[in-house]
């Protein structure tokens, strides 16, 4: 089946956008958690107090390649990518990092 994400903006948490793409070379993407309409820390914090729930966040693109050609469509492995280096890391950051 076809999974979407919710619509509303509260659904959402943050956004971005590759700075820089080299072919062959790890992309990244740059996204603040707490600069999106959703509000992520009261979404983690619930997920933190509770044992038993998980917290899970998908990446989702509201760009539309059958208006803007493949010029917006971005490839993001997954964790079973058979290239090590081209599986995605999250890294989470927490605090002042200055």
């Amino acid at each position: 089946g076809k999974i979407y994400p919710p619509k509303e903006p509260a659904s959402v948490f943050g956004s971005g956008y590759p700075a820089k793409i080299e072919s062959g070379k790890e992309v990244r993407i740059e996204i603040d958690l707490l600069k999106g309409p959703g509000e992520f820390a009261k979404y983690l914090a619930s997920a933190l107090s509770n044992p038993t729930q998980k917290l899970a966040a998908s990446l989702a693109s509201s760009a539309n390649p059958g208006e803007a050609g493949q010029k917006v469509v971005y490839k993001v492995y997954s964790k079973d990518c058979d290239k090590k280096e081209f599986r995605p890391v999250l890294h989470l950051v927490f605090g002042n990092t200055e």
